[in-house]
């Protein structure tokens, strides 16, 4: 769990492990795997790069990558539908490698999941990024007048 204020490089260095990863690795952005399959629920299916793709298919890509990252979790507070496909989704990767990035701290997190998500969650490693934002120390501020 790589947890810190925006900036400070959890995704980078969750980067840093994908991209190093031998095997079957994919990254996601938390929310977008709860959105998929969360049209797959009210559609069917849905379409991705061309491929019809079922709630199945979803999930057993999620459960058979030798790493996932779900990336941003924990934006917004989920509705109940959400809360039980991503709780869904985190059981499937118990005891398999896997990386969480967020901007919330494991102290708030009982704040938007229950305990059981929070346990299963934190249950690994918890590394807090912190320091400056990255992004905006390398900002340039250049002043025009007209």
């Amino acid at each position: 769990y790589l947890c810190g204020l925006p900036g400070r490089g959890k995704s980078c260095a969750a980067a840093c492990v994908f991209m190093q990863w031998r095997g079957f690795a994919i990254w996601r952005s938390a929310a977008e795997v709860v959105s998929d399959i969360s049209e797959c629920r009210r559609n069917g299916s849905i379409v991705r790069r061309g491929v019809e793709q079922y709630e199945g298919d979803i999930l057993r890509k999620v459960k058979s990558a030798t790493l996932y990252v779900f990336d941003d979790v924990g934006l917004r507070n989920p509705s109940d539908a959400a809360y039980e496909i991503f709780f869904k989704l985190v059981d499937s990767r118990l005891n398999r490698p896997t990386i969480y990035t967020s901007n919330v701290m494991p102290a708030d997190l009982g704040k938007i999941y229950d305990s059981r998500i929070t346990s299963r969650l934190l249950r690994g490693t918890v590394i807090e990024l912190r320091g400056t934002d990255l992004r905006l120390a390398n900002t340039k501020y250049v002043k025009v007048e007209s």
